[in-house]
């Protein structure tokens, strides 16, 4: 097993909600809900005693904490889906997706073959192929369910790790940092 898939592994049989370490993963903040193309990411809360796992498990709240900013983004626009699809990177990954479901608060079907996504887009853009005739509906082998146990922890935390945003904006255009964040 690999450290990765070992570590995702150890994330979910342990944890019992989120974690006290933040983790604001703004690599091109342009790809942000916030279009701030300065922002970068940060780790917030660390300490001497932080480990890799601490770091992992904050890597991948705060990718769902983004996931949920884009998310309510697009309710804003009144699109509601019930129902994602997992494709490209983290599609394989049971130990990726069940978190960011329970982030989410939506299941999140696995498909079968892992190169639904990426690829379909890009026979559209190279082809001028129709999108409805490429982008159709996938197999999908299992679907994971938000953790209804943690729903609200996480909800609570998420809404908290928004507000953050502003305060690193304001950070970023002052400060040179060195990874670490404690606001």
């Amino acid at each position: 097993m690999s450290n990765s898939r070992i570590a995702h592994k150890r994330i979910q049989t342990t944890t019992k909600g989120p974690s006290d370490i933040k983790f604001f993963p703004y690599l091109s903040g342009e790809q942000t809900p916030y279009n701030e193309a300065n922002l970068r990411p940060k780790f917030s809360g660390t300490s001497k005693s932080t480990t890799a796992f601490d770091m992992a498990r904050a890597n991948q709240e705060g990718v769902s904490f983004v996931r949920r900013d884009c998310l309510e983004t697009l309710r804003n626009t009144d699109i509601a889906p019930k129902q994602l699809i997992a494709i490209s990177c983290g599609s394989a990954s049971v130990y990726w997706l069940h978190p960011l479901a329970t982030v989410l608060n939506l299941p999140f079907a696995m498909p079968s073959k892992v190169e639904f996504g990426v690829a379909r887009l890009a026979v559209c853009a190279v082809t001028d192929a129709k999108p409805e005739e490429i982008m159709t509906k996938t197999l999908t082998d299992r679907v994971i369910l938000p953790d209804k146990n943690q729903q609200a922890a996480y909800a609570k935390a998420c809404k908290k790790y928004t507000t953050r945003y502003p305060k690193l904006k304001d950070l970023q255009q002052h400060t040179i940092f060195f990874g670490y964040f404690s606001p």
